[in-house]
């Protein structure tokens, strides 16, 4: 599985050949990144982590999770 945590609209950290998590685990990554990680001294703020399946097409999307709950 290939992970893309977007942090900014165009900045994401790539994870690639990752085991298959669930999404509960990929949230639980997201909000530790998020307590640990600054981005040119700004905390940084995660949106949305996009999942690449291996077994998908490479024409299908991205499946997005949006991380909508802790924004203001």
């Amino acid at each position: 599985m290939d992970y893309k945590i977007f942090f900014m609209k165009k900045s994401s950290i790539r994870l690639s050949k990752a085991p298959r998590l669930p999404d509960s685990d990929l949230c639980s990554i997201a909000r530790l990144m998020e307590r640990n990680g600054r981005y040119y001294g700004d905390k940084i703020q995660i949106h949305a982590i996009g999942i690449c399946s291996d077994y998908l097409a490479p024409t299908i999307p991205m499946r997005m999770i949006h991380l909508t709950e802790n924004k203001k």
